[in-house]
C-alpha cells in the first residue's frame, strides 16, 4: 500500500503547477463528474482530422465546392446568403467550436418557410464540415 500511495504521489508531483491548479479548478467546474469523464467526452466531440477551421472559411470552402460541382448560380447565390448570414455571427469561431445552442438561436430568428429553408442551409453546411473532417457531428440534426 506505501508504494502504491508513492506512486500515485509520483504521478501527480509529475504534473506542473498550473496544470494541477487547472486541474482543481476543472474538478470544481464539473461538479459530480469526474475529470476523466469530462475529458473523453471533450475528444470524442472536438477530436476532428481536418485540422481546425473558421466558420468563415468553411462558408468559402462550401461555397467554391458548390461552384466547382457546376451547381446553378441560384442555388449557389442561395446557399451563400444563408451561410454567410450565420457566418457574420459565427465567423470567426473554429467550426468544432458551434453548438446545438448556437445554430439554434441562430434559426430562432425565423418562422415557418424561412426557418426551414436557414436549417436545410445549415445542415448541408454543417454535413460538408463533417465530410472534410472538421466536425464529428452536425450539431444542426438536432433542431426541428
Amino acid at each position: 500500500k506505501l508504494v502504491e500511495i508513492e506512486n500515485i504521489g509520483r504521478q501527480a508531483f509529475a504534473l506542473s503547477d498550473k496544470e494541477r491548479l487547472d486541474a482543481a479548478e476543472a474538478i470544481k467546474l464539473l461538479g459530480t463528474t469526474k475529470l476523466v469523464d469530462a475529458a473523453k467526452f471533450w475528444c470524442t466531440h472536438h477530436e476532428t482530422t481536418g485540422g481546425q477551421r473558421t466558420v468563415t472559411e468553411l462558408v468559402a470552402d462550401y461555397l467554391a465546392e458548390k461552384q466547382k460541382a457546376g451547381l446553378r448560380k441560384h442555388t449557389i447565390a442561395d446557399a451563400r446568403r444563408r451561410c454567410t448570414m450565420f457566418a457574420r455571427d459565427h465567423g470567426k469561431r473554429f467550426v468544432f467550436d458551434i453548438t446545438l445552442a448556437d445554430a439554434s438561436a441562430f434559426l430562432d430568428r425565423w418562422r415557418g418557410i424561412s426557418r426551414l429553408n436557414y436549417r436545410t442551409a445549415l445542415i448541408a453546411l454543417f454535413n460538408f464540415a463533417v465530410k472534410r473532417g472538421l466536425r464529428v457531428d452536425n450539431p444542426v440534426h438536432a433542431i426541428d
